[in-house]
């Protein structure tokens, strides 16, 4: 599972930061929401060494931090393997919150943007996930301090509709903080579960975070209550069930994956929410022979969920990698001795890559794409908020304000708070909320009318003209982050558009 990438929170300091790409899942620790490590033309897909810049008032350090004002948050906690790969010279670069997989050692999709496209680690965790960045509020309302929401009209949709108590949103990752009191009372704890090692554990312990807060930052996003107390998700009126994939050394296996769709589709989720790449290979081609067998069964447990009318939402990565087009990955097995080998449309990257699965890239406060978000024409589907503090622009630095801010844990302290990660991991969660919105608003959408409805209803992003450089002072070098966007109305870098809250409910 990839690793998210998280960089530590600041201000209202909780959960374990992650810095920008770890391969695997590990933003908090080694949840690898989706780490990048795949290899292409992009470049790394896990940037595990970007640091993310925290804003300092509140009094929050980097390091763990226990709750509004103090604290020391810590970077480098990995996500759900955001993109947390280690990569070759064509690797992509992610967020650390990479693939804790949940999308991290199972394909980590841990965010974490850093390393130069063929260095180091992807952003995804040690496992799938994709790591991200982490950051820290600086005490002021929460609320006002989430910049993603007015960006895709949740404020409006709210207005109309806030979501329904009977969607249900699965969220496979490292697990959900039961005691937060933003998420304690939107956890479906009857249909929660732990997945770990392809073996379903009811009890409540199982299923909480053990070390990493990805998962938690995730169900944030998606669902934390209005209740005045911290941030508000995307569809507070929805409900979430915890279903744990990553484990504690950040990765995401594909039993634990498959039995996370499994689990999902037979305890009526209507949504699932996978920032992260199933570990240990970045990529898993069908033409291989130790891959092939991942590849059937991961895909069969995705049409069987959608059979029971299930719609996957993916993270893309954190890899800055052009994933129509990949050539090399040399960061995988990330459990083993990394193998340089070519790839190509036969290898996928799993979940995002698998059919009928909603792919989401990254953007940052601007509208543009995320630095380290990787991309592709006919794979991303959408694009949501995911942060970008390094390069808030071209150029131009930014601050921890610029990533997303959400619920955490820190699993040191056992202690509940609210801090910044960054990273595909955190765009994917804003997705599937627009689309619990969309269920609350029709409920009876199939899976397959449901993503399409997404998509007509973002709001279309042209590709920006020439070589899209974002990050021309990076230390890395002025082009270590360059990418190009293909196609028209419907591109690369945000497919349809950006997700839109109020067109779905309005």
């Amino acid at each position: 599972m990839r690793r998210p990438a998280e960089n530590s929170p600041g201000s209202l300091c909780e959960g374990e930061p992650s810095q920008d790409t770890r391969r695997g899942v590990r933003a908090d620790a080694r949840h690898r929401p989706r780490r990048d490590r795949r290899a292409g033309a992009g470049g790394l897909r896990r940037r595990r060494g970007d640091h993310v810049p925290r804003p300092r008032p509140a009094g929050c350090e980097d390091g763990p931090g226990g709750g509004p004002g103090g604290g020391r948050q810590r970077h480098g906690g990995r996500p759900l393997r955001p993109d947390r790969r280690p990569r070759g010279p064509l690797d992509r670069s992610g967020v650390r919150h990479g693939r804790r997989r949940c999308r991290g050692r199972l394909g980590r999709r841990h965010d974490r943007p850093g390393q130069r496209p063929g260095r180091g680690r992807d952003r995804r965790g040690r496992g799938g996930r994709r790591r991200d960045r982490h950051g820290g509020p600086d005490g002021r309302t929460a609320v006002a301090q989430q910049w993603d929401m007015p960006m895709i009209g949740v404020p409006q949709a709210h207005a109309v509709n806030a979501g329904s108590p009977d969607v249900l949103v699965g969220v496979l990752d490292s697990g959900i903080s039961s005691s937060h009191p933003d998420l304690a009372g939107q956890i479906a704890k009857d249909k929660s579960a732990s997945c770990v090692g392809g073996v379903v554990d009811t009890t409540e312990a199982a299923w909480n975070p053990t070390t990493s807060d990805h998962g938690t930052h995730v169900a944030g996003t998606i669902a934390a209550a209005v209740n005045g107390l911290g941030v508000t998700g995307v569809a507070p009126g929805v409900k979430v069930a915890a279903v744990k994939v990553v484990n504690d050394d950040g990765y995401i296996f594909p039993e634990a994956a498959v039995c996370g769709f499994v689990w999902a589709a037979e305890h009526g989720m209507q949504l699932t929410n996978n920032s992260y790449y199933i570990d240990p290979w970045e990529f898993n081609c069908r033409n291989d022979a130790r891959q092939r067998p991942v590849w059937q069964a991961v895909q069969r447990a995705i049409r069987y969920s959608a059979s029971k009318g299930v719609l996957n939402v993916a993270s893309a990565g954190n890899s800055n990698v052009d994933l129509q087009h990949k050539t090399v990955d040399a960061g995988s097995p990330n459990n083993g001795t990394p193998e340089v080998r070519e790839v190509n449309s036969a290898c996928l990257d799993l979940p995002a890559e698998a059919p009928g699965v909603l792919t989401v890239s990254a953007a940052g406060p601007t509208g543009e794409k995320s630095y380290y978000s990787s991309y592709g024409q006919g794979v991303v589907e959408v694009a949501a908020p995911g942060g970008d503090s390094r390069f808030r622009t071209r150029g131009v630095s930014g601050t921890a304000a610029d990533q997303i801010l959400s619920t955490t844990f820190n699993t040191v302290t056992r202690t509940n708070g609210w801090g910044y990660k960054q990273g595909t991991s955190m765009a994917s969660p804003h997705a599937t909320g627009v689309a619990a919105l969309a269920l609350s608003a029709h409920p009876g959408m199939n899976p397959g009318q449901l993503s399409a409805f997404l998509q007509n209803t973002a709001v279309a992003q042209a590709c920006p003209e020439g070589v899209y450089n974002p990050a021309p002072l990076h230390p890395d070098g002025p082009h270590a982050y360059d990418a190009t966007c293909a196609g028209g109305a419907r591109n690369g870098f945000y497919g349809a558009g950006m997700v839109s809250a109020y067109n779905v409910v309005k």
